[in-house]
């Protein structure tokens, strides 16, 4: 046989073989491919269904969330001069949803001449509570701050609303409560100067949040 049509025959048939190892490791190589990315969407799933988990959590409601180991539960509702007022106002309507029974009451269970109204619970029930006077020279004597004038006494686990504080420095009312062993928590309530929300810094204390 010719060399030269020798050496093209043997040229034309290991370009045939050359083709065929590319096309069989092509198909390998997308093989894994398909694999990898088969085993990779799992994660992705499991990723998925804890998340939806998570955001299938309920956050506690405002009755819930006044059920921890607190003593006194405070709201603050605003300014008003009336009850008429109040009872018109977005916080008031909350309120009433969460505590359906203030919705049956035509006035404050305290007042005094100062603006500030505010939503206060003891959560106890042998809980006793009085609200009484607290005045600015009991505050400059050092004086117990439960030793005023008694305004009202009232129930554990009811919700009470009451409208106070003349000054913007200090509580002119304090609630007083006794509960469990013989245990005593006195709370005035009143507004940060700083950012003007309700202090509650106090142990035993705890905000109502209306969701």
């Amino acid at each position: 046989m010719n060399k030269k049509i020798f050496y093209v025959m043997l040229a034309l048939v290991m370009c045939a073989c050359g083709t065929q190892t590319t096309k069989e490791d092509n198909n390998n190589v997308e093989g894994t491919s398909q694999a990898d990315s088969a085993t990779c969407t799992k994660p992705d799933s499991i990723a998925i269904d804890t998340t939806s988990a998570v955001v299938s959590q309920k956050k506690p409601d405002s009755k819930k969330a006044i059920e921890q180991n607190n003593v006194i539960a405070v709201k603050f509702m605003g300014y008003f001069k009336d009850y008429a007022r109040l009872k018109s106002s977005n916080n008031y309507i909350k309120a009433s949803k969460v505590f359906p029974e203030i919705a049956s009451r035509e006035d404050f269970s305290v007042k005094t001449d100062g603006e500030e109204v505010y939503l206060i619970i003891a959560k106890f029930d042998s809980a006793k509570v009085s609200i009484n006077e607290l005045t600015f020279d009991m505050l400059l004597n050092g004086q117990d701050e439960s030793d005023g004038k008694v305004l009202f006494e009232g129930e554990a686990n009811t919700p009470y609303l009451i409208k106070c504080n003349v000054s913007d420095t200090h509580s002119d009312i304090n609630i007083h409560v006794e509960y469990g062993n013989g245990e005593i928590i006195n709370y005035s309530p009143r507004l940060s100067l700083q950012d003007g929300s309700v202090i509650t810094s106090q142990t035993g204390i705890q905000e109502i949040i209306f969701k």
